[in-house]
Order: C-alpha cells, then sequence, then structure tokens
C-alpha cells in the first residue's frame, strides 16, 4: 500500500524522515558493540598481566624470605611494586637487579664492604646465566651441597661415643672421618668438574669411596651401616649439585672458578666435635682471588637447626641464616663454655652494653690485658668459624687472638665477615715492633707482603706473612724444626706454609668510632705488654 503513496515516482516526506533515522542509529550500535568487545579484551589482558606481575612479585617474596634476595631482614626495605625488577614480561631482569643494588646501601659503618645485595642466584631466576656466573650464584650452589651433608655429620657426631671414630695427628690436634668424608665430598664429588687455580685443604688421609666397606685412613665403614647409607645419599646429591656448578661454570678455564683458589676446613673445630659441643663446629669454604679473600660460605651443620652465612664482597653479596639474639641481665664478668648457637635462638646476657671478645680457654697477658682497657668480658668458646658467626649474630662482639691459626680457619671466615662489612686483619699491623725487625734476609718484595693488613691467600710452599717475634709451636713448625719448639723463628722457611703467626683482629660492622677506639687500645697495649704470637 506504500506504492500508493508515491506520486509520480516521489515518497512523502515522513518516509524520508523514517529512512534516515534508521540509517543514524545503526552506525552507533555497531562502534558500541565493538567498543565494549574492545574494552572486554583489554580488561582480561590487564588481569592477566596483573596475575603476572603478582606471581613474579610472589617469585621475588620467596626467594627474599629464603634467602636468595640477600640484604639481611633489618636492613632490606620493603619490596614495593614501582621498585621490582621485573622486565616488560613481568620476569625478573638482571640488569634492573644490579641496578637496585645501590638502594640497600648502608652509610656510616666501618669495613671493607657494605651490607647489601639483590643479585639473584641461578635458582631465583629461570634464565640460564653461563659467561656472566658470579661467586654468588657458586655459594648458593655450595650451601645447598652443605645441607646435604649435614646429616652424615651429625649421624657421625651421635655415633662417635659408641665407635671408634676419631684419632689423633702428629702434632696431637684430633682427626675424626667427618673430617676426611667431607673433604672427600666436596673435593671429589662436588667440584669433580670444576678447574680452580689451586686446592689447599687441611687434611691428608687417603678416602675410598668407590665400593664398600667404605675407607678413611685406618677406619673402614661397615656396609651398609647407617653412615655407608648416609654416605650414598651425600654422593647423590653432590653429584647432582656439580651438574649445577658445571652449567654455572662452562667457561672452563674461563670460568667464574679458574681465577679462585679453594681453601677448605671440612670440619673446623674437630676437639669441639670429639668432646661433644657441636654447636661449635662449622664447614669452611673460602675461595681467594689474587691472594685475598675473596668470597666464603660458614656453615654450623650439626645443630638441629643449621646456621651459616656466606658472602662476596667483591660483588656486593651477604647472606645467612643465623640466631635469633634475646638479651637478658647478666651479673658476671665472664662465661666460660659456652660455644655457640645450638638452636635458632641465641640468649645474650649481659648487665650493660659491654664489649664482648671470643676467646679460647687460656688467654694470654696481652689479651687479658685489651680486655681489661676495654672494660669487656669475655666468652670462652672455639672455633675460628663458629666465632665469625657469633660476631655475626651478636653485633657487639670482637674475636681477637695472638695465637696462631692456618689460611684453611679464617680464609671463609674473613670472607664473609668482609662482605657483612666488617674485617679480619693481621694484629701485627697495630703492633709495629712486631715489623720493624722483619728482615729473615729475603727481597725487597718479601718485605712490602709482610706489611700487608690481610693474610695472604696462595698455594705456596713458604709461609708469605712472617712474623720474626713468632714462636715455634708443633702447630706451626715444620717436621724438620720440631726440636727448636720454643724458641723463636729464625726465619720463614721454618714454618709450616699455612699458619697464621700475625695474629688476628675481627669485628662485625661497626662504627667509625668504635673502630678508632679498639685501634688505639690495640697500640697502646701492644707497646706495654707484647703479644704471645705462636
Amino acid at each position: 500500500c506504500s506504492s500508493k503513496l508515491v506520486v509520480d515516482g516521489v515518497p512523502p516526506p515522513w518516509m524520508y524522515r523514517r529512512r534516515a533515522r534508521t540509517r543514524k542509529t545503526l552506525l552507533p550500535g555497531c562502534a558500541y558493540v565493538a567498543l565494549s568487545v574492545l574494552l572486554s579484551l583489554l580488561t582480561v589482558a590487564a588481569f592477566l598481566r596483573g596475575q603476572e606481575k603478582e606471581m613474579a612479585h610472589f617469585r621475588i617474596e620467596r626467594c627474599a624470605r629464603q634467602g636468595l634476595l640477600c640484604s639481611p631482614p633489618i636492613l632490606r626495605p620493603p619490596l614495593r611494586r614501582s621498585s621490582l625488577p621485573f622486565n616488560s614480561r613481568g620476569t625478573t631482569s638482571f640488569a634492573r637487579l644490579r641496578r637496585l643494588r645501590g638502594h640497600f646501601d648502608t652509610k656510616g659503618m666501618m669495613g671493607g664492604g657494605h651490607h647489601r645485595n639483590l643479585s639473584a642466584p641461578s635458582s631465583c631466576i629461570e634464565a640460564t646465566r653461563n659467561e656472566d656466573a658470579q661467586m654468588s650464584d657458586v655459594l648458593m650452589i655450595v650451601k645447598k651441597a652443605c645441607d646435604s651433608l649435614s646429616p652424615l655429620v651429625r649421624c657421625i657426631y651421635d655415633k662417635q661415643s659408641s665407635e671408634d671414630l676419631s684419632t689423633q695427628k702428629a702434632d696431637l690436634s684430633y682427626f675424626t672421618i667427618a673430617d676426611g668424608l667431607v673433604q672427600e665430598l666436596i673435593l671429589r664429588y662436588l667440584f669433580k668438574t670444576v678447574k680452580f687455580k689451586a686446592v689447599v685443604a687441611e687434611e691428608d688421609v687417603a678416602v675410598d669411596l668407590q665400593k664398600q666397606p667404605f675407607s678413611v685412613g685406618q677406619f673402614k665403614i661397615p656396609e651398609n651401616s647407617e653412615i655407608a647409607t648416609g654416605i650414598q645419599k651425600a654422593c647423590a646429591a653432590l653429584e647432582s649439585y656439580s651438574k649445577e656448578l658445571e652449567m654455572l661454570d662452562k667457561g672452563g678455564t674461563n670460568g667464574v672458578l679458574a681465577k679462585s683458589t679453594l681453601f677448605l676446613d671440612p670440619i673446623d673445630g674437630t676437639k669441639e666435635f670429639v668432646q661433644k659441643k657441636g654447636e661449635c663446629c662449622t664447614i669452611c669454604i673460602g675461595f681467594s682471588r689474587d691472594g685475598k679473600a675473596d668470597a666464603g660460605l660458614v656453615y654450623r651443620p650439626i645443630p638441629p637447626t643449621t646456621t651459616w652465612a656466606a658472602g662476596c664482597s667483591r660483588e656486593g653479596f651477604f647472606t645467612s641464616e643465623l640466631a635469633e639474639i634475646v638479651d637478658k641481665q647478666h651479673d658476671g664478668d665472664d662465661d666460660d663454655g659456652d660455644c655457640g648457637s645450638g638452636t635458632n635462638t641465641t640468649t645474650t646476657t649481659m648487665k650493660k652494653k659491654k664489649p664482648t671478645f671470643l676467646t679460647p680457654q687460656r688467654v694470654s697477658d696481652f689479651l687479658a690485658k685489651v680486655i681489661d682497657e676495654m672494660e669487656g668480658r669475655k666468652i670462652s668458646v672455639g672455633g675460628c668459624g663458629n666465632k665469625a658467626l657469633l660476631l655475626l649474630e651478636h653485633r657487639d662482639h670482637w674475636y681477637i687472638l695472638d695465637r696462631g691459626l692456618s689460611r684453611w680457619d679464617t680464609c671463609a671466615a674473613q670472607a664473609v665477615l668482609e662482605a657483612q662489612g666488617g674485617r679480619m686483619t693481621k694484629l701485627t699491623s697495630f703492633c709495629p715492633t712486631s715489623l720493624s725487625a722483619a728482615d729473615d734476609g729475603d727481597t725487597k718484595d718479601d718485605d712490602a707482603v709482610v706489611e700487608a693488613e690481610n693474610y695472604i691467600y696462595e698455594k705456596t710452599d713458604v709461609n708469605l706473612d712472617w712474623n720474626p717475634e713468632v714462636e715455634l709451636t708443633r702447630y706451626n713448625a715444620r717436621g724438620e724444626f720440631q726440636a727448636e719448639i720454643g724458641n723463636r723463628a729464625a726465619d720463614r722457611h721454618r714454618l709450616l706454609p699455612y699458619s697464621n703467626v700475625c695474629g688476628i683482629v675481627a669485628h662485625p660492622r661497626i662504627t667509625q668510632e668504635s673502630w678508632e677506639k679498639m685501634v688505639d687500645v690495640l697500640k697502646r697495649v701492644s707497646a706495654a705488654v707484647s703479644p704471645k704470637f705462636t
């Protein structure tokens, strides 16, 4: 009937208006639908990206809780999403991690390194880094290896009361099968593919773990015993970690460890191990570079809750799981026999804030005078590595010693302390009279070595740190000079190559004022009472 309304082919005006309205409303409707779909897609994309970032944020937080992002909790600022090291895909970025290091600097403190790190180990990051491998990655793999060794060490420690598992060396120091086994497992299984510049280890004993019954020197381990089973489990675990190191250090002769010398003390504090003071015992794994302590791990394997610290000051890396400190009142001045943290909580008992000195059972007149001048108190504990961990746990403690140690005792401990911001140096640096007579007929270059503040960590046949006032003992004298024990060493060639005969001054991160006060006391006391260097 509409055709009847058309006159001479021209429709009426109202039909024009209807068709125009239809054309005007059709286009906006389509645009609205398209825009709604687009907004929905953008919303979904934003949600997925947010979820991805949340997961990355969770991974970073989890690594931080596990100690793998290694600024200590007391210094670590809260992780803000705007400062997290995400790249455009929401995953972690090594470049941004490195740029964030400066955010964790702690100013106004003394020490050789900064207490900072955001160089996440390889276990935190999906990407594999071979050419850019760092000591921080190596240390975290070594820490996992120590976790696997801990049950074996604890088993030997528990069984030594009922079984003959220890003996004495020629110098009357102790040796247990734990020393031999830990050293063999670390060198032959964990580091079997690593090409070090050199290796210096404490023990010199034949160990056979190829077939049962296993043997460690004169000791035979019964087949299918609990210790033998523990050895097999440790071998399997360390071989898997060895593959991680191999992937990390694919550079071979140009790899991260090719420039390093390994200093290994499998059980530091063997005497305490035999005396059932397991909280004093540590595994000390140190790495030196260019003669300096570069990186290290100190690990307590025996307590139910293991404690440890690792660091490399060159990379600004430090991480630890240490005991919690609870302060209580204390009326006495001395505390003997407390070796350290047997659990994850250590009680510090003090009436007032005094400096505390970690000492052996017998204290020299020099050290007694230093403690008196500082109005401090002493705690008798064993093990150099254990003392280093106690310094990190208590913060107001000092470790000063004029008797001798060895390079494998101090390399890892020094590296960890320096990474935290502390130091471990020669005591002779503050006793000028000890160095003024340093002339044993060697070259001028050797005299320059003598004046170095830190010990020299190199593989050598002659002691590189000479002290003309050192007294020969059964611990520091070469075999052919044992008859001269009790006399001063006429030259460095009479000393064992890795004996530390210049004493030790060690502390955690402290203020400049505290350091200057201690230096002044050491100089004054050494001028009045000579240290007894051995």
